[in-house]
């Protein structure tokens, strides 16, 4: 009997601990708008501003649902479970369940982090991941059934045709030199050197920012780069660091030179704001490093940042 009773709770337990279907069918509507960027479709959510440059709806500063689409493949880090946020260990798995959205297959992480639950929704195909991250104070557990309703209200057209750089913040000419746009993924508009496949292309990089007010800012802003450098096992040699002026606006750059798989490497990022958006540009330069130098100071003077 006593192992009935246990069983019983277990089985009401599982179920209430579920936050949404494994099945859901959704259309659009007449009160869904489009992401811009993105074949994306979603409602707005009573309470909730909406932010288009970051994609995020914010209830307050603690508590928001942030937007990301990108052009993976979606099937493949599915299959194996490869999440960028799993690589964070300080959290327990409070949920974790598989779905299908019109028949889109998805997987759904509720975390609690400290004081803080993530609720993670992720669903897409072998071209696209659309992930719906929303977060809340542990004492503010009234919001987790209106963020899963956001997620589970979503529409993703396929078929809807999407001018890639829609969103795009900042102006740059790139006409007299080797890149080329390849694609948009997380807020970044990502370039490359068009140039043999066997060889590792030059990359150029515009990642939209919400605007910083002051110099302290921009050096974070760009420390996450150079950290991120770092990590990728890049042997950095030499680091120069110094502000200079990108459309009238003050900026804060680093070059980088150093070795990447036993072969020289070059980088020179920057970050810079205007009242309106925080710009983020990168680069990566794995051959023909002086004369991609040039270049790259070229497309420095051309950027513009849009008010």
């Amino acid at each position: 009997m006593r192992i009935f009773r246990v069983l019983i709770f277990f089985l009401l337990f599982s179920c209430s601990s579920k936050d949404i279907p494994t099945s859901i069918n959704t259309s659009i509507g007449g009160d869904h708008f489009r992401i811009e960027g993105t074949k994306l479709f979603v409602k707005n959510l009573e309470g909730f501003k909406y932010f288009p440059d970051v994609n995020i709806f914010k209830f307050s500063d603690s508590i928001f649902i942030h937007c990301l689409y990108s052009d993976l493949n979606f099937t493949e880090s599915l299959s194996k479970q490869e999440f960028d946020f799993l690589y964070n260990r300080n959290y327990d798995i409070i949920t974790h369940q598989d779905f299908l959205i019109n028949n889109n297959p998805g997987v759904y992480y509720k975390l609690l982090e400290g004081n803080r639950y993530w609720l993670y929704f992720i669903f897409g195909d072998d071209q696209h991941e659309i992930k719906l991250v929303g977060t809340y104070p542990k004492d503010s557990s009234e919001f987790n059934e209106s963020i899963c309703n956001f997620f589970t209200s979503v529409y993703f057209y396929k078929e809807y045709e999407v001018n890639p750089i829609e969103t795009a913040k900042f102006d740059v000419i790139l006409d007299n030199t080797d890149f080329l746009f390849v694609s948009y993924s997380m807020n970044t508009f990502i370039f490359y050197q068009n140039t043999d496949p066997s060889v590792r292309p030059n990359g150029l990089y515009f990642t939209q920012t919400p605007a910083v007010s002051d110099t302290t800012h921009l050096r974070l802003g760009l420390q996450n780069t150079l950290d991120n450098l770092r990590n990728s096992g890049m042997q950095i040699n030499s680091t120069k660091r110094y502000y200079e002026l990108i459309d009238s606006n003050i900026a804060y750059v680093a070059e980088v030179t150093g070795e990447y798989e036993g072969k020289p490497f070059y980088s020179k990022s920057a970050m810079t704001s205007n009242s309106n958006i925080g710009l983020l540009i990168s680069t990566a330069i794995y051959n023909n490093i002086a004369e991609y130098k040039l270049q790259i100071d070229s497309i420095f003077e051309t950027i513009e940042l849009l008010e």
